[in-house]
């Protein structure tokens, strides 16, 4: 048997979207109601899991597995967006998330949003 964190606490809302978002990447508030793609060093609410018709629907809560940069470690640690799909440890700017999982390859972190 494998540990699994899927499907804890989650938590998806639906908000309107700029025409660069995508299912798979990492979304700000950008205006009232709506959310557009985040560069890196920012600060993200959820990741994107569907588009249509110029709606996003956006997982802000619950376990999610990340792409990372950089290193990044287990426990409570302040991340922000690396790029528009990935994350990575900073000190300042970002929020601090509870990451309970590395995978094998060190290419993917799991975090409760």
């Amino acid at each position: 048997m494998k540990v699994r964190f899927d499907g804890y606490d989650e938590k998806v809302l639906t908000f309107q979207c700029g025409d660069d978002v995508e299912a798979g990447c990492l979304v700000k508030m950008s205006e009232s109601e709506t959310v557009d793609i985040c560069s890196a060093g920012e600060d993200f609410i959820g990741l994107c899991l569907a588009v249509r018709d110029g709606y996003a629907s956006v997982q802000v809560g619950g376990y999610v597995e990340l792409p990372y940069s950089a290193t990044v470690a287990v426990g409570r640690t302040m991340i922000a967006a690396a790029s528009s799909t990935s994350v990575q440890t900073v000190t300042s700017g970002g929020t601090t998330r509870l990451v309970v999982a590395l995978d094998e390859t060190n290419t993917t972190v799991g975090v409760i949003l």
